[in-house]
């Protein structure tokens, strides 16, 4: 029998589940799907904290995919939920919360790749590499004149020795 190479390719990579879990996530996320979609504000309110239950009951990791199938939206319609304030916003905000703690729980206690956490909170939460810059004025290296005093001075050669009178003569025309 060929054993099949490792890849990392993230589109080949399988899981690495045996066949009872994934069946058990596949079933799982089809009774997410399943679920109505939730308009109001309460509704949408308690669906978040149906969804961290049923993840409890599942015992299933929670994330921004499954918490968007449990109110019936994809990962963008989540954001412009979240984006869009109010009640509904601010239940996006605090799952997006508890979320994002989670996996910076999992993530210290060696439970999941840090890799995994940098690309998830940056792509889920907001995070972003923070590069500072700092700029400082060196007096030493700082013109000491104003413009007008530089401008005086530069030498100005007002002659005309150096250049004949009919120097156009000698431009082409295109």
């Amino acid at each position: 029998m060929e054993q099949k190479r490792k890849t990392n390719l993230p589109l080949a990579q399988q899981p690495e589940v045996t066949s009872e879990q994934l069946a058990a996530q596949v079933s799982a996320f089809d009774e997410l799907r399943s679920w109505s979609r939730p308009e109001t504000d309460e509704e949408i309110e308690k669906r978040v904290s149906e969804y961290f239950q049923f993840c409890i009951r599942r015992q299933i990791r929670p994330g921004v995919e499954g918490l968007a199938l449990s109110l019936g939206r994809t990962r963008q319609g989540l954001i412009v939920m979240q984006n869009s304030g109010g009640r509904r916003g601010a239940a996006i905000d605090r799952a997006k919360g508890l979320l994002a703690a989670l996996l910076e729980e999992w993530s210290l206690s060696g439970k999941i790749n840090p890799v995994t956490f940098i690309f998830l909170a940056k792509n889920h939460y907001g995070y972003r590499d923070k590069s500072e810059l700092e700029v400082a004025t060196r007096p030493d290296i700082m013109p000491t004149k104003t413009l007008e005093e530089i401008m005086r001075d530069i030498p100005i050669d007002d002659s005309d020795d150096d250049i004949p009178d009919d120097f156009t003569d000698d431009i082409p025309e295109y």
